[in-house]
């Protein structure tokens, strides 16, 4: 799979973890193995590690050389996150744990992130999005772009945030603009041009999409 999506020109690899600590390692450290030294590898546990399994599984991983590593552990628990970010040299991605501008705040004042994964469809909407990029702002934070694996509309308006903030970083931290890659089919006329290597700002009124009203029309009320 690694190889397959390396020959397609991606120039940065995510692997999915906490699903137990042994295999953990074990998966990363074949990823980092076939992908060479060259390629950013970047690790989402989705919560699923508790802190000690956290800080194990990083201890052991620090050789790996990590571009960051996305929400280790639950949300909830700022004092935690904030222990792990201490104790490990892999930079600390939030993203479960920074729905809201509160969430945003708590992180940023127990300095238990390094980097928010921010996108309009978590947050509610662009403007909600704007003040957590404020937030980071303020706090000397930088942030990337994560995904809730949203339709071309979705995507579209995640793509203007990234154009439109200087604090969303995606140079250094690549972004999850993978939604559609997920769906046979969209809502909007003309697919967008996700990559890789590069994700295009779609141009045009609005947020540069049109509709397809023939997607639409079987939701259609009335």
């Amino acid at each position: 799979m690694v190889e397959r999506h390396l020959a397609l020109g991606v120039t940065c690899v995510k692997v999915k973890v906490g699903l137990g600590p042994e295999t953990d390692i074990a998966r990363v450290r074949a990823v980092r193995k076939v992908s060479g030294p060259d390629i950013p590898v970047t690790i989402d546990a989705n919560c699923g590690w508790t802190i000690q399994q956290a800080k194990f599984c990083l201890r052991q991983l620090a050789d790996v050389n990590l571009l960051l590593a996305e929400q280790p552990i639950p949300p909830g628990d700022h004092l935690a996150m904030a222990e792990l970010r201490r104790d490990t040299l892999a930079p600390i991605l939030a993203d479960e744990s920074v729905l809201t501008l509160q969430d945003a705040w708590l992180l940023a004042n127990h300095r238990a992130a390094d980097i928010f994964s921010i996108y309009p469809g978590k947050h509610g909407g662009i403007a909600a999005t704007a003040e957590i990029v404020a937030v980071a702002k303020a706090a000397g934070l930088r942030c990337t772009i994560g995904s809730n694996l949203e339709l071309g509309i979705g995507t579209a308006a995640t793509l203007h945030v990234a154009a439109a903030f200087p604090e969303v970083d995606c140079d250094a931290f690549p972004a999850d603009t993978i939604g559609p890659f997920y769906h046979d089919c969209d809502v909007i006329v003309n697919p967008l041009d996700l990559g890789p290597p590069h994700a295009l700002v779609p141009d045009g009124p609005g947020l540069g999409v049109e509709l397809d009203e023939k997607e639409l029309a079987p939701w259609r009320v009335g």
